[in-house]
């Protein structure tokens, strides 16, 4: 399942060659952690640290997980 469809619209402010991470993976990990009860950064990075491999159809995340 392609994810950049959903963030098409969603404005990347990131230079190009600074950024390690994709903006969708991003918005995609984000959107699951709330989905799933989280509420802050730290949520995010243990759901995409711990269970990362579970959204591989969704996810990229060709530098690992954000930390």
């Amino acid at each position: 399942m392609e994810t950049a469809p959903y963030f098409s619209s969603v404005h990347d402010p990131c230079v190009v060659g600074r950024c390690r991470h994709k903006l969708s993976d991003i918005l995609m990990v984000t959107l699951i952690t709330y989905l799933c009860g989280g509420e802050d950064y730290s949520d995010m990075y243990q759901l995409c640290h711990y269970r990362g491999e579970e959204f591989k159809p969704l996810l990229e995340l060709p530098n690992g997980c954000p930390c």
